[in-house]
C-alpha cells in the first residue's frame, strides 16, 4: 500500500508537469492557459499532501531520491510522447542511470 501512495505521489507530480507543459502552448492568460495552470495547481497540491504522507511511511533519504528520479524520467519520457520533443543518447544514458540509481537506493 505505502509503494501504492508513494507511485501515486509521483505521478500526480508528472501529470502537473505536464498540465504547465500544455498551459506554455497558449497565450498567457488565456482561458486555456487558466484552466491548464488551475488543474496543474489543483494536482500540485495532491502531490504535495501525498509526498508528505509518502514522508511518513519512509525514510526521507530512501524515499525522496528515488521520487525525484522517477519524476524526472517520467517527465522526460512524457517530453517525448505527448510533445515530440528529441531524445539523445547522452538523455537515454541518464534514464538509464536515473533507474540504476532508483534500484540501488531502494534495495
Amino acid at each position: 500500500m505505502k509503494y501504492w501512495i508513494a507511485f501515486l505521489s509521483v505521478l500526480s507530480a508528472v501529470i502537473a508537469q505536464v498540465l504547465m507543459k500544455n498551459a506554455s502552448l497558449n497565450d498567457l492568460y488565456s482561458k486555456r492557459w487558466i484552466v491548464f495552470i488551475l488543474i496543474s495547481l489543483i494536482v500540485y497540491g495532491l502531490a504535495f499532501i501525498l509526498q508528505s504522507y509518502v514522508f511518513r511511511l519512509f525514510p526521507l533519504s530512501k524515499i525522496a531520491p528515488p521520487s525525484a528520479i522517477a519524476v524526472m524520467i517520467l517527465v522526460f519520457c512524457s517530453g517525448a510522447i505527448f510533445f515530440g520533443e528529441s531524445i539523445q543518447i547522452k538523455q537515454i544514458a541518464g534514464v538509464i542511470l536515473g533507474a540504476i540509481s532508483i534500484y540501488l537506493i531502494m534495495t
